[in-house]
């Protein structure tokens, strides 16, 4: 393409926030004074900062940085790399930059808005480790950005903002899925937990499943191909992510673990270190499993497998396992109380009905979820497109 490159630096002033020192000194702090936005602000919005959680005096404002409504701003430590435009008059401490006085004769600030977010990845890999990841200022203003016209700017905006439009309406009926799906699993499942429950019906997890257990501790090889290797962060809350998963060689699969951490398919994993309780039931035989995941093997002949994956999914059956969760600076789900987890037991009859229900409304979820990652896929070819003139919009 001929369109020039120009860092992003001398096209607008890219200001680095700035944090109140000490940071503990309550001094900086009011109730409901100048609105001070995090990181976590950040991440709880979508394209426009509407809101902050926290709030500086009059003192702290003065030791911040400044923004008004319009300016761009994208955090630069911990999330790195995203963009919002400011909706309210605030102040944004260290972890941000703020793009002021941008060159509005050359520059879009949502063309820039839009190729900030194409860069994600390359700014997290420009960060600095740390306790938490951090970008340096000047990298991001000396960051060049392809310069088409003011009015290529326009339209290519304007194709990009449609998508961010169907994926904002995608995601809400995704979110409004997902809640109906919690409250229909609460009702058919959730009654299990009621203290209603006349006692001749009660059981534990242990008593129905031929084995609680969990994953192998011993380092295992990573490969290219193989069988799938588990972790925590794998299993989602209902489907197994194995798109972020690893492989690990046959020989180790077949030679290095026991049984136990090969769970046969139809078992249930639990997540049990980091993020806890996630649910998912295993499709598939050659999958692994490491000590951050639980594993249930439902006795067949005791309850049906998809009945306790869903009782475990239900908000009741989640509070039941979190509260039973132990540990000081990390919680952990501890197997034998897991194994002890008690509930009321339908019968057969009755757990396969309601499974049969649950998965049908998991199926509209799954559904919802992939149109979302379909458009999602498609604003990220689409940036890369766009945003380097590969292919351009017609005027």
């Amino acid at each position: 393409y001929d369109w020039p490159l120009l860092e992003i630096g001398a096209l607008c002033r890219v200001k680095r926030g700035a944090s109140p020192r000490p940071i503990q000194d309550p001094k900086w702090f009011s109730g409901r004074g100048h609105g001070w936005v995090r990181i976590s602000d950040v991440t709880a919005s979508d394209r426009v900062l509407l809101k902050t959680t926290q709030y500086l005096s009059d003192a702290g404002k003065a030791a911040s940085v400044e923004i008004v409504p319009g300016d761009l701003i994208m955090s630069i430590c911990g999330t790195i790399g995203r963009p919002l435009f400011s909706g309210i008059n605030a102040c944004v401490h260290d972890g941000f930059v703020v793009f002021k006085d941008i060159d509005q004769s050359r520059l879009s600030p949502e063309y820039l808005y839009f190729f900030l977010q194409a860069q994600t990845r390359h700014f997290e890999a420009q960060s600095q480790p740390g306790t938490q990841r951090n970008l340096n200022s000047s990298i991001v203003a000396t960051s060049e950005i392809p310069l088409p016209s003011l009015d290529e700017q326009r339209r290519i905006t304007e194709v990009l903002r449609s998508v961010d439009d169907a994926i904002t309406a995608a995601q809400a009926a995704l979110d409004a899925g997902r809640a109906a799906h919690r409250l229909l699993l609460e009702a058919l499942f959730g009654v299990c937990f009621s203290e209603r429950i006349n006692a001749t019906e009660l059981v534990t997890i242990g008593q129905v499943c031929s084995r609680v257990t969990y994953g192998f501790t011993n380092p295992m090889p990573t490969t290219d191909d193989g069988p799938w290797m588990l972790t925590a962060a794998n299993v989602r809350q209902g489907w197994i992510d194995y798109h972020s998963a690893r492989h690990t060689s046959i020989e180790a699969y077949t030679g290095d673990i026991s049984d136990k951490s090969r769970p046969p398919l139809g078992s249930i994993l639990v997540t049990k270190d980091g993020t806890l309780g996630r649910v998912a039931r295993v499709d598939r035989t050659d999958v692994c499993v490491n000590q951050s995941v639980a594993v249930l093997i439902p006795d067949q002949q005791a309850i049906d497998g998809a009945f306790l994956n869903f009782l475990l999914q239900c908000p009741s059956g989640q509070d039941r396992m979190l509260a039973d969760s132990g540990g000081s600076s990390v919680k952990h789900i501890y197997i034998s109380k897991l194994a002890d987890l008690q509930f009321g037991l339908p019968s057969v009859e009755q757990q396969k009905e309601r499974a049969i229900v649950a998965k049908e409304s998991e199926r509209s979820v799954r559904v919802e979820a992939k149109a979302v990652e379909r458009l999602n896929e498609l604003k990220t070819n689409l940036m890369s497109d766009l945003l380097t003139g590969k292919v351009r919009v017609p005027a």
